[in-house]
């Protein structure tokens, strides 16, 4: 399961958790690194747009934004369970 230890918003620091949170996106399919740099752990407007097109994906409000414990981050942890499950099989 995914377990923010904080809110991820466009307008939040940047922590440790920020290469783990893009990585989770584009495992998913959401979030494609820029390719000369690959996956930073800088905030860019690619990942906000990946949230952003998950949650409506998923039926869920467009924010752009994940809070521990919210619909999106359990929605995001429910999709990578399935891709993962896939890959093993």
């Amino acid at each position: 399961n995914i377990k923010l230890n904080k809110p991820f918003a466009a307008n939040s620091a940047v922590d440790e958790e920020e290469q783990r949170r893009k990585t989770l996106f584009k495992l998913a399919g959401y979030y494609t690194p820029y390719e000369k740099v690959g996956i930073s752990p800088y905030p860019d407007q690619a990942i906000f747009e990946a949230i952003q097109k998950f949650q409506t994906d998923q039926g869920l409000p467009k924010t752009g934004a994940m809070k521990p414990g919210d619909d999106t981050e359990t929605a995001l942890s429910r999709e990578i369970s399935k891709k993962l499950k896939g890959q093993k099989n």
